[in-house]
């Protein structure tokens, strides 16, 4: 279970998915698929 929101689209310029955190405005992470940048996300929030 996740404790913050978060955003997940794909970006055609970046050609990979891409997760923000509103609650972290800085927080975005990208990954070749949602459970990479999920995970990738996880990341940054538990810095």
């Amino acid at each position: 279970m996740y404790k913050y929101k978060r955003i997940i689209y794909w970006s055609d310029d970046d050609n990979a998915f891409i997760v923000e955190v509103p609650e972290f405005p800085c927080c975005i992470a990208d990954g070749k698929t949602i459970e990479e940048a999920i995970a990738n996300a996880e990341v940054i929030i538990k810095e």
